[in-house]
């Protein structure tokens, strides 16, 4: 009976509550976040650099033609029920948020309103935690611990008994350069909600705290028709209600300026408030006294109708991306784990000899352009850590054809940065693997180098390789890769390697010997698709024949480690055999069996002019030797020449 009488509760509160509005309670949060001068200055200079970048946008959509990049954006949901079984109300199942993420990723393609724009940012359920393990991206932790929970959820605003927002966060949170944050909840307790209607969901601006920053979710919003989760994400990614006038829901914004008031996008006008309605897009907007259009089928607005975006709020949720929340794009918790990590190098120290100082030394900005990105704090501000181990959580993936731009940002003050790269994942850092060598000429200072395919032409690829990154007082003893630094702080990171080239060659020696002799020894770092390699010599250096085929050791002509080869090529064994055959062929004529070997004599004469041809005897002077790469295709690519050592 205990059982039978809990569910009849659940569907008369689940039936009741789909009788009323749900609502976002954004507005009183922004304001909240919003209440200080500081962080009125911080969301005034986000929604600057925004408009910026909008612009930019706009700019380079007018160029440039065909369909841009789309951003991958991890997400953690985080299920926060009372100990209801899985699959209940309250505790949704991982089918239904699976659902729940697919719709939100159809609505910003497009794809749910008939005209609705392309948003190329797409939501993916975290693969890879925090500690580098796998996960569903599905985190169910029970909130009862908290007094109020189970009965009444989340205190929003008002004196309810229930759980505050920080301490549900504080129950179950990943970071939030990593992921995007999603809690599911039982209710969401407010005053002040309008009759008919409940706090449906509600999420923070952009540069909001990281302990609050992500999206709460009343338990009905979730399925796979519901436009909450598109709102709410739409004002993680800084975008506004349609209506919104800084005030309330049924005014008129000032729309003088259409890109710094109201909502800050120019194609949605201001309008009032269509909580629980969808008017008809011929009805006349009071706000602009022409017809509604599109608007009522806005995402961002309150109306029942929602299921679109548009161009504009599309360039302003993309340059909110790439301004205010750009770690998103170079997280790594929507991969799987790395099946192995990068081989590890001398254990950098935690430790310091200036132990707990307040200097702030330590790098603040990693970042290869395009590939990597990560913000640090430095050793005070991170705890007063030396070493932070990002391996297996941050990686660059790169081509050993391509150049990249590796940048480290420090402050405040000067400091001496240095980066290595294990590019033959040997476990240990040589000199030659010193890729960043900087002093900085002030105390705010980005670093700057880049990364040429000539540093990276032994790096071995498909290969996790570790890059460490070190920063130190400008004034302290120079270090080097293992040394515990003074001040300041070493970072470790992943970089991993791929290859279209046919065949990276690695060393390559050739040597003559007193007994003619050829011995030609060589590596190649990777290999792809070989079909074989030819060896040809020149004694001029510019005209080459071919005196050997070698097949590949690489599995089905393919290797992505490194491959010895050795030859020794004997040119008098070739020229004995010829002479040997006409010798036979002399004997005969001797003995005066004239047409019975004259057959003989002449495919002796031929073989020594053929053999004369491919395999002459090693002249005294120079011999230029290179290796040709043959691949399935029939597409030559060769080494560098060399000369050929003479060891006579």
């Amino acid at each position: 009976m205990r059982r039978i009488a809990l569910f009849i509760f659940l569907v008369i509160d689940f039936l009741s509550v789909n009788a009323q509005t749900g609502i976002c309670g954004f507005d009183p949060i922004h304001r909240q976040q919003i209440a200080s001068p500081e962080n009125r200055s911080i969301v005034h200079q986000i929604n600057s650099a925004i408009a910026v970048k909008q612009n930019n946008l706009r700019l380079r959509r007018s160029v440039i033609s065909g369909k841009s990049a789309v951003y991958e954006i991890p997400v953690v949901v985080h299920v926060v029920h009372s100990g209801e079984a899985i699959g209940t109300p309250y505790n949704p199942s991982d089918a239904t948020i699976r659902q729940m993420i697919d719709f939100v990723n159809r609505a910003y393609s497009g794809e749910v309103g008939g005209n609705g724009v392309n948003i190329p940012i797409r939501f993916k359920l975290a693969q890879r935690a925090p500690d580098c393990s796998p996960t569903t991206g599905i985190i169910r932790v029970d909130g009862s611990v908290i007094a109020g929970y189970a009965e009444n959820g989340l205190v929003y605003s008002g004196n309810a008994t229930g759980a505050s927002d920080l301490a549900l966060k504080n129950l179950s949170r990943w970071p939030n350069t990593e992921y995007y944050n999603i809690w599911i909840v039982k209710d969401i307790k407010a005053i002040g909600v309008p009759d008919g209607a409940y706090i449906a969901a509600y999420a923070y601006f952009p540069g909001g705290s990281a302990s609050r920053d992500g999206t709460v979710m009343r338990f009905n919003t979730v399925n796979s028709t519901s436009a909450t989760l598109p709102h709410e994400l739409g004002h993680a990614f800084a975008l506004y209600h349609t209506f919104d006038d800084g005030k309330d829901e049924e005014t008129c914004a000032e729309n003088t300026d259409c890109a710094r008031q109201g909502d800050m996008v120019c194609d949605t006008d201001p309008h009032l408030s269509m909580l629980g309605t969808c008017p008809n897009p011929a009805n006349i907007n009071p706000c602009t006294g022409t017809p509604f259009g599109t608007l009522p089928f806005n995402i961002m607005n309150y109306g029942t109708c929602r299921n679109q975006f548009t161009q504009g709020q599309a360039d302003r949720a993309l340059a909110a991306l790439l301004t205010s929340r750009e770690s998103l794009i170079y997280s790594q918790g929507g991969n799987a784990p790395l099946s192995s990590v990068a081989k590890p190098s001398c254990t950098a120290s935690v430790e310091v000899v200036q132990s707990r100082n307040a200097a702030d030394i330590g790098p603040k900005v990693i970042e290869i352009v395009g590939q990597l990105y990560n913000s640090s704090n430095g050793y005070s501000k991170d705890g007063y850590i030396g070493y932070i181990d990002n391996s297996c959580k941050k990686e660059a993936k790169m081509d050993v054809s391509n150049s990249y731009i590796l940048n480290v940002s420090t402050s405040p003050n000067r400091q001496r940065v240095k980066v290595w790269i294990d590019w033959d994942n040997s476990g240990s850092f040589d000199a030659t693997e010193l890729v960043m060598n900087s002093m900085s000429p002030s105390g705010t200072y980005v670093h700057t180098d880049t990364l040429k395919p000539a540093m990276m032409s032994k790096a071995i690829i498909n290969t996790p390789l570790r890059m460490r990154v070190a920063s130190d007082f400008y004034d302290s003893p120079d270090y080097d890769a293992c040394s515990q630094l003074q001040f300041g702080q070493m970072e470790d990171y992943t970089v991993v390697l791929s290859s279209t080239i046919p065949v990276r060659f690695g060393s390559i020696t050739a040597s003559k010997t007193n007994n003619n002799h050829l011995d030609i020894n060589w590596t190649t770092i990777s290999e792809i698709n070989t079909g074989y390699f030819e060896l040809q010599v020149s004694n001029d250096g510019a005209t080459f024949k071919t005196i050997e085929k070698v097949y590949s050791k690489g599995a089905t002509g393919s290797s992505n480690e490194v491959l010895s080869y050795s030859n020794s090529i004997n040119y008098t064994n070739t020229g004995v055999l010829g002479l040997l055959i006409i010798g036979l062929s002399g004997m005969a004529l001797f003995k005066r069996k004239k047409w019975g070997y004259m057959g003989l004599f002449c495919f002796g004469i031929l073989y020594l002019a053929c053999n004369k041809k491919e395999h002459t005897d090693l002249p005294e002077k120079d011999v230029f030797l290179r290796i040709a790469h043959v691949d399935t295709h029939q597409t030559i690519t060769y080494s560098p020449v060399i000369k050929v050592d003479n060891q006579k």
